[in-house]
């Protein structure tokens, strides 16, 4: 199985107690390229929810961690799976319908 990493970073203030004082970091993502791109997509969804955590006494209120931690994780994996440039991942990060096998069209029966 040969694994990949990619590092996508996040920076924003709004993101100060995910992983840094600093509010930006970087996220290494691993993955099995010959891994379907729902496998994929799903393992670096996962990867960006822990490294997303805020802890709750940093911002206050559940509503404002909620918010955080699903716009740090909507950013890692926006990066990541552009950095990937793999097509089939982009068009399920787009809500696109994922083909398992490319279509030919020059050929007619």
């Amino acid at each position: 199985m040969i694994k990949s990493i990619l590092t996508a970073a996040v920076a924003a203030f709004a993101f100060a107690g995910a992983a840094s004082a600093e509010g930006e970091f970087d996220v290494s993502f691993t993955y099995d390229p010959a891994a379907s791109a729902e496998v994929t997509y799903d393992a670096f969804q996962s990867q960006a929810k822990r490294a997303c955590r805020i802890d709750l006494r940093r911002v206050g209120s559940i509503a404002m961690k909620t918010k955080l931690e699903r716009a740090c994780q909507q950013s890692l994996v926006d990066s990541v799976v552009s950095a990937t440039r793999d097509a089939s991942l982009i068009a399920l990060h787009m809500g696109e319908p994922v083909s398992a096998q490319p279509i030919d069209v020059a050929a007619k029966d």
